[in-house]
């Protein structure tokens, strides 16, 4: 990883064998040269914040995310990262935040489909805006058909409103 023709792409690649060998210590090492000489691949940073997630460094995480923001140059990019702190204050147990972040999201791009689906379960795990779920599951089902959690997010939501012979069809 030392030579100077070594592409982000490559660290994933190492990365991913030392986290296979469970040697996390390496992999953070490697991480972190990496992001040193490319400090803006999502794919570095995204690796970096998994390690964080195992360490259960919630804070360190949200802070990636956010420093991201800063050179984030497309809305998409900017959503996604958003989604992904929103996530983190999901597992905070902090959903205000996480919808406050989830909706962030969706303003720069409606069509972010993780944001749409687990903003859409965790307000029905809340009973909260269950019209507004059902919406965002669907919008989420209907950008990608074949992924089967939004498909059980989406079945999941019907019988959240009541809905079971629908949700059992989405599910069958």
């Amino acid at each position: 990883l030392s030579d100077e023709s070594v592409q982000p792409d490559d660290y994933i690649y190492v990365v991913g064998l030392e986290m296979y060998m469970d040697r996390l210590d390496l992999a953070e090492k490697d991480l972190e040269q990496g992001l040193e000489r490319y400090p803006h691949d999502l794919d570095l940073l995204s690796g970096s914040a998994y390690l964080l997630r195992l360490k259960e460094d919630y804070q360190g995480v949200i802070k990636l995310y956010r420093d991201a923001l800063e050179w984030a140059d497309t809305a998409e990019t900017q959503s996604e990262l958003l989604g992904n702190i929103g996530d983190i204050y999901h597992e905070l147990d902090d959903d205000n935040q996480a919808f406050k972040y989830y909706k962030r999201a969706l303003k720069l791009n409606p069509d972010n489909a993780l944001v749409l689906n687990n903003y859409a379960y965790f307000l029905s795990l809340l009973d909260k805006k269950l019209d507004m779920a059902l919406s965002m599951a669907e919008r989420a089902v209907a950008l990608e058909p074949r992924n089967a959690s939004y498909v059980d997010t989406y079945a999941w939501v019907l019988h959240r409103c009541g809905r079971n012979k629908e949700a059992k069809d989405v599910m069958r």
